[in-house]
């Protein structure tokens, strides 16, 4: 993949636990330089991320330009995951999911297990993403991947996570009034 290509950088907004929707904005980034701006609404504890997020990405004028999804770990809106070998299935599109703490699938899953939302499914489906992609620490963030190889990964990290960062000031400016938090 070559260094300027486009990078689609994906956060949620601050939400109610107690249910509802949540707000997610994607970035649409070349080179640091903001292109363009998607949005759309993902179900809080849902089912329903991978589905709207390859469902807009088809939609938007940015579908071609697009070479790489960064995501702020492989959840939305709570216990939303996005399967991200999904996405990169069917979108042929590589798929990184960036956090700044070390992703722990035991504690992901007694979360799920609480939620008593469609336990076994997303059980399931964590154990799937985990087993198939790739993970690597690069800058002091850990990154699950699929669709890249690791050499290409540190070209695009840096600007993926400052890219998230927008991402999420820009949701939770929209829902809050006012950017706050850190990603």
């Amino acid at each position: 993949m070559k260094e300027g290509i486009r990078i689609l950088s994906v956060d949620d907004a601050p939400f109610a636990k107690s249910g509802g929707e949540s707000l997610v904005v994607g970035i649409v980034a070349r080179k640091g330089i903001v292109e363009g701006v998607i949005s759309f609404y993902v179900t809080v504890d849902g089912n329903d991320a991978t589905d709207k997020l390859i469902s807009k990405i088809r939609q938007s004028r940015f579908l071609r330009e697009i070479k790489l999804v960064a995501l702020n770990g492989i959840t939305l809106a709570g216990l939303n995951i996005v399967d991200i070998i999904r996405v990169n299935s069917e979108l042929s599109i590589p798929v990184l999911a960036i956090t700044r703490k070390k992703p722990n699938q035991r504690a992901m899953e007694h979360a799920i297990e609480r939620s008593g939302k469609g336990v076994e499914e997303k059980i399931k489906l964590l154990r799937k993403i985990n087993k198939t992609s790739l993970s690597s620490r690069l800058n002091g963030l850990y990154i699950q991947y699929i669709g890249i190889n690791g050499k290409e990964l540190s070209a695009f990290v840096n600007t993926a996570y400052q890219m998230l960062r927008l991402a999420h000031l820009v949701a939770s400016g929209v829902v809050k009034g006012e950017s706050k938090g850190r990603l």
